[in-house]
């Protein structure tokens, strides 16, 4: 968790947890919340399933910002050691 001020403009507090709930599942989220306009101003979310032999991944993501107000998803793919696809 992070705290951030810029200038006496803006107070935002950011916050990351990234856990792996279970041995093939992993849940990564963010968030971005603004203590000037009581908001949250950023925040996504990220699902990934991990496969037994853990070599490859496929995940969802969700990003939502309310300024411009737009939520977005994406999958993604993503092979150990190459790179990923989605992102």
């Amino acid at each position: 968790m992070t705290y951030q001020t810029t200038r006496g403009l803006a107070e935002d507090v950011n916050a990351l947890l990234n856990v792996r709930l279970f041995r093939f599942l992993g849940l990564e989220t963010s968030a971005d919340y603004s203590l000037k306009n009581q908001e949250m101003s950023n925040g996504s979310a990220t699902l990934t399933f991990f496969p037994r032999s853990e070599c490859w991944s496929l995940g969802i993501v969700v990003n939502r910002k309310t300024r411009p107000d737009e939520t977005g998803f994406r999958l993604t793919f993503s092979l150990n050691g190459i790179g990923t696809i989605g992102r």
